[in-house]
């Protein structure tokens, strides 16, 4: 997690934060490879194990109620399993899910085979084009009114669709807290008022 941002939230007694942004999951399958598959050349992973863990806002969402801050999270899951196996995960470690159950966008999915402690390959689920608008406009309220009664908003954003750039503004400039944002986005246009950023080397290009 950001450096800053644990130093703001060490500052306050049990913030409540809200983290507004691209809520997934993260797969783990875990196995072992002991021998070549005669269809291709590729590894043979023979499945031990799988977990689940909470991944992008959600994460962020996680990191924060170790802390010891009050978290609430806003975004879109899709009515699918992965949805309800990832609003469990944020209950079961702190979080409070606010979240927009939308049938036309699944929930984000992003799977890992693993083994002998690397990864092997990466499968990715997802529907990353903007949620439409009647979904833009539930969430937008939503989001609102956790913003209420936060002492902070965080905008953690992966570019999967979420957070357009209308939403993000009308958030931003509704907001009765300070909002950070910590982005994926090329378009920085779309965080213009907020309080402040987190970014890395290559995202300030």
């Amino acid at each position: 997690m950001n450096t800053r941002l644990v130093e703001i939230v060490g500052r306050l007694k049990r913030p409540r934060i809200f983290v507004l942004g691209d809520l997934i999951l993260d797969k783990y399958v875990w196995g072992a490879v002991s021998r070549i598959s005669p269809e291709a050349p590729v590894p043979v992973v023979a499945m031990r194990n799988e977990e689940y863990r909470p991944g992008g806002a959600s994460n962020v969402v996680t990191n924060l109620a170790a802390l010891d801050a009050r978290v609430a999270c806003g975004g879109v899951i899709g009515r699918d399993e992965a949805g309800r196996v990832l609003e469990r995960l944020l209950r079961e470690r702190g979080g409070t899910p606010a979240v927009i159950r939308d049938a036309g966008k699944p929930t984000s999915l992003k799977t890992r085979m693993m083994a002998h402690h690397q990864q092997m390959l990466r499968v990715d689920q997802e529907v990353t084009t903007p949620i439409p608008p009647a979904v833009q406009a539930r969430l937008l309220a939503a989001a609102l009114r956790q913003a209420a009664t936060a002492d902070l908003a965080i905008i953690s954003d992966y570019s999967k669709g979420t957070l357009p750039p209308e939403l993000c503004q009308r958030f931003i400039r509704g907001a009765k807290c300070p909002v950070l944002v910590g982005l994926k986005s090329h378009d920085h246009r779309k965080y213009a008022k907020a309080t402040g950023a987190s970014l890395n080397r290559s995202e300030l290009r």
